[in-house]
């Protein structure tokens, strides 16, 4: 993301954008499929469609009300002479980061759980 908002800031050509595209391809490649797997873990089989399904529909409902945010916030900025896509990409990866610290603090075990079970 941080590549892209630099070829746009130095209006590079546009295949210049081609080799972050495919890390980002990458990623989200291998991110979907760990989010499925994680969705599905500990379901009963019964369950699994039900959960899957609700992990796709968080999915893409995170993904557009995500970049709605970061767009709109980043662009807001244009007003002041900020770079709105550099903005919006330093919002979307400030996100991505909280997202992954609270992810983190979530699988994280809990110490001491075991006296309440």
């Amino acid at each position: 993301m941080v590549a892209i908002a630099i070829v746009t800031y130095v209006e590079a050509a546009a295949i210049a954008m081609i080799p972050a595209m495919v890390l980002i391809a990458v990623g989200m490649g291998f991110g979907l499929v760990g989010l499925q797997y994680a969705a599905v873990t500990g379901v009963t089989e019964s369950d699994a469609g039900t959960a899957s399904g609700v992990q796709r529909a968080a999915d893409q409902l995170g993904g557009s009300a995500g970049i709605t945010l970061y767009i709109g916030l980043g662009f807001s900025g244009a007003s002041f002479g900020i770079d709105p896509f550099l903005l919006s990409s330093a919002f979307a990866i400030i996100g991505l980061i909280g997202a992954g610290l609270i992810a983190m603090r979530i699988s994280m075990p809990r110490h001491g759980a075991e006296e309440y079970a």
